[in-house]
Order: structure tokens, then C-alpha cells, then sequence
């Protein structure tokens, strides 16, 4: 679980990082 909520919030900040890219 743990190693699952980590890759959750990884792919909601490099999605953050994506929007403010472009």
C-alpha cells in the first residue's frame, strides 16, 4: 500500500509540473 500511495503522488506532481509546462 505504501509503495502505492508513493507512485500516487508522484503522478499527481509530475502531472502538476506537466500543466504548468504547458
Amino acid at each position: 500500500m505504501a509503495r502505492n500511495w508513493e507512485g500516487y503522488t508522484i503522478a499527481i506532481e509530475f502531472e502538476g509540473l506537466w500543466r504548468l509546462r504547458n
